[in-house]
């Protein structure tokens, strides 16, 4: 076995080295951040496991030179399948990821003895998707913590592991792409806040003592969605709930990169600049998100590194090749870690599309993303629950309950699934009854809207409309109002604006828990299908279609 010599530096020689430290990015707050937000404020764990787990990690590192030390949570803690000791030994190596814990726990515990007692070559740290929709989902609509914030706790901690150990280098990771197959939380792009934070806490590599390893990619499809095959799927997570990796994924992704990363980065002492490749994330294409027939690529994860002299390269450029045609410039003399471009005048249908970014240094770096071409659809800011519709245009149809096909002022309207009938409404209003509603929806568009409404179960139903002109823009709204049975939560979606996140949460029991989804799209044919969604019965909704000319 390889003898490892580093030794056991007194509080004296620490509390020097700490005061050089620190330089650079770990000593500027993110801007925007609140010092005083729940993420930034530091939290015990109390319950049984929380407390265990850290006093265990205490007990066991007593004393101790480890290779690596793993901070995060329960990603990081599920890992228990390889170590990433240089010799194989696993002793080198000790997972302190907890399960459950946000940002503000591990603040906690690097302050108050996670640190202390032993000595490590390198640290990784992965931490914050508790914080984001994951926190959503747990504590029931508890909205997300600001990325500005998770990210400040982040630089918090990382400026702790600098401080009592400032001979040891941090693999510093993006949280893992995050998802959800289907129903409401296909609605929303649940990876936002997740990507906020990792455009937030690149900025804290400074190649010296901090560096990037970035496994994003390797975790997703060719069209950006989770890649289920790397998650896990049963006892912790629902299938198509994409948070934990898969127990194939440590050995397979986590261990190999994480292991090319230190032997690259051991030869030179910590505090001194590295020679650092660089790195992409991944691309994601958004179709007709700057207008209709354009697809807008989004790369993200852009990590320049330093060139052959360990000097940081300063900007890139961007190119494309769609669908295997001419390389085509995109962008120039960029610094930012997410970058966007647009791609005029795509074809309706499947797309492939290689994305290359150049280093101002003379490297060269890929990523393709596959995607499919759609019509318009431009999905609007939600009101606020309770709040206002849109009566501008022309009322061309309103959804009519029953089944067969409806006409409003003379234009046909198809009904859901031709399934919809008056057996189906349960409600205390009758679906001909807008006067009787409470005063303040049912003047306006509410009383268009509530003569023509319906139960929506979960599923998804098909709505068609007909008799559209073509070139005319139209005006498709949703109202949902209240969740009859007094489920917790259910909402509702038109299926096509997903990546909008325009949704309705329907919540409890009352009108003031309503909300309305707005959309547009520019009609291209006589007629368009649009599917609208729901994630629990007992939704109740209308739709309107308002055409606005041309």
């Amino acid at each position: 076995m390889k003898l490892h010599t580093l030794p056991l530096l007194s509080s004296a020689i620490l509390a020097v080295a700490a005061t050089a430290a620190f330089g650079g990015p770990l000593d500027v707050p993110v801007p925007g951040s609140n010092p005083d937000s729940e993420p930034c404020t530091p939290a015990r764990r109390t319950d049984e496991y929380g407390v265990r787990h850290f006093e265990d990690d205490r007990s066991q590192s007593q004393g101790r030179t480890f290779d690596a030390v793993l901070f995060g949570d329960s990603i990081t803690d599920f890992w228990v399948y390889s170590n990433l000791s240089f010799d194989g030994d696993a002793g080198r190596t000790i997972n302190m990821g907890i399960g459950s814990d946000r940002a503000q726990n591990l603040l906690w515990r690097v302050r108050n003895g996670a640190l202390d007692g032993y000595q490590a070559e390198y640290f990784t740290l992965m931490i914050g998707v508790n914080n984001g929709y994951q926190k959503h989902v747990d504590n029931h609509d508890d909205p997300c913590d600001r990325a500005e914030d998770v990210a400040e706790s982040i630089r918090l901690i990382l400026r702790e592991i600098v401080a009592k150990h400032p001979e040891s280098k941090i693999l510093l990771m993006p949280i893992l792409p995050y998802g959800f197959e289907s129903r409401y939380y296909a609605a929303l792009d649940v990876r936002n806040v997740n990507e906020d934070v990792n455009d937030l806490i690149i900025k804290f590599v400074d190649n010296s003592r901090v560096f990037w390893v970035d496994l994003r990619g390797a975790f997703l499809n060719p069209d950006a969605s989770c890649k289920e095959s790397c998650y896990k799927a049963g006892v912790y997570d629902s299938k198509g709930h994409c948070l934990h990796p898969a127990d194939s994924a440590y050995p397979a992704i986590w261990k190999p990169a994480l292991t090319a990363a230190m032997q690259k980065y051991r030869a030179v002492p910590a505090g001194r600049p590295h020679v650092a490749d660089p790195s992409l994330g991944y691309a994601s294409a958004a179709p007709n998100a700057d207008g209709p027939g354009t697809a807008t690529i989004t790369v993200r994860g852009i990590f320049l590194g330093t060139d052959a002299k360990a000097v940081p390269v300063a900007s890139y450029s961007v190119a494309y090749e769609l669908d295997g045609g001419p390389r085509k410039p995109a962008l120039s003399n960029q610094t930012r870690t997410r970058n966007s471009f647009t791609i005029p005048d795509v074809a309706l249908g499947p797309h492939s599309c290689k994305v290359i970014v150049a280093t101002a240094d003379g490297r060269e770096l890929e990523t393709t993303v596959d995607f499919t071409m759609t019509e318009d659809w431009r999905g609007e800011a939600l009101a606020a629950d309770g709040g206002a519709i849109r009566t501008d245009g022309t009322l061309v149809c309103a959804y009519a309950v029953g089944s067969g096909t409806y006409t409003a002022g003379s234009v046909p309207f198809a009904a859901a699934n031709g399934a919809i009938d008056d057996a189906n409404i349960a409600w205390p209003y009758g679906p001909t009854s807008g006067s009787q509603v409470p005063a303040d929806v049912a003047g306006g568009g509410f009383r268009d809207l509530l003569a023509h409404c319906w139960w929506a179960n979960a599923g998804e139903k098909e709505v068609t409309l007909r008799s559209l002109v073509p070139g005319h823009r139209y005006l498709v709204q949703i109202v949902g109002f209240r969740d009859f049975n007094g489920y917790e939560k259910s909402h509702v979606w038109i299926k096509e604006s997903y990546r909008d996140a325009n949704y309705i949460k329907v919540c409890g029991d009352g009108w003031a828990r309503g909300g309305v989804l707005t959309g547009t799209f520019t009609a291209t044919a006589p007629t368009k299908t649009i599917t609208v969604c729901a994630d629990n019965n007992y939704a109740l909704n209308a739709v309107q279609v308002r055409d606005l000319g041309k």
